[in-house]
C-alpha cells in the first residue's frame, strides 16, 4: 500500500524542496536566468529517456 503512495509523496517533497531552493537562486540571479537554467536542465534530463525509448515529434516538442 505504501508503494502506491510513494511516487506522489516523493513528488510533493521534490516540489517543496525546489521552491525553497528557487528562493536562494532568485536572490543571486535574474529570474529569466533561473527559468532558462530550469528549462535547459529539464530538457537534457528528458532527452535521455526520449533517446532510449525512441525520439519522436512528441518527445521533441515536450522536452522544452
Amino acid at each position: 500500500m505504501i508503494i502506491e503512495d510513494l511516487p506522489a509523496l516523493s513528488t510533493a517533497i521534490i516540489w517543496a524542496w525546489a521552491s525553497i531552493m528557487y528562493g536562494d537562486f532568485m536572490r543571486r540571479m535574474h529570474p529569466l536566468v533561473v527559468n532558462f537554467l530550469r528549462m535547459f536542465y529539464a530538457s537534457v534530463i528528458l532527452l535521455i529517456p526520449a533517446i532510449v525509448l525512441g525520439l519522436n515529434y512528441g518527445a521533441v516538442w515536450g522536452a522544452p
